[in-house]
């Protein structure tokens, strides 16, 4: 891009975002939520989450080459059977390349953490989100 005149000259990178924002997109959002509360409203002891965040962190890294979490201020699940089940789930983001997201190996690796979580603190289901996709995991067999 050429600089007008009085105007800085441009940074590649912002040539190269301003590419990317003009077409679309490559790239997509993951989110994870960590639970903060059982199947039966009854708080997770921290240690126990927090060691689920921080291997959520570690896979996303390894998945996806980073990731963000940040504390949600309060979440709400209706189960099939009409319960309201409350959490303050920590919320584990990426930002990906689609082809990495979609990586039949990659999400593989994901779906099983995301079994192994749910049968290890006993949730209802664990829900993914890819852009404006979500999933909820329910089925813990095979894990």
């Amino acid at each position: 891009m050429a600089k007008g005149k009085n105007q800085p000259e441009l940074f590649a990178e912002t040539e190269q975002i301003a590419s990317l924002l003009s077409k679309e997109s490559t790239q997509d959002v993951v989110i994870l939520l960590i639970p903060s509360h059982d199947r039966h409203n009854k708080p997770l002891p921290e240690p126990l989450a927090a060691e689920w965040a921080s291997n959520a962190m570690r896979l996303f890294a390894d998945l996806y080459r980073g990731a963000t979490a940040f504390r949600a201020a309060h979440g709400i699940f209706k189960t099939d059977e009409g319960h309201y089940l409350h959490d303050a789930p920590l919320v584990i983001e990426a930002f990906a390349e689609v082809d990495a997201i979609q990586d039949v190996s990659r999400l593989n690796s994901l779906v099983d953490f995301c079994k192994r979580m749910g049968k290890a603190l006993d949730q209802e289901s664990i829900m993914l989100a890819f852009g404006n996709i979500h999933y909820y995991i329910e089925d813990y067999r095979r894990v």
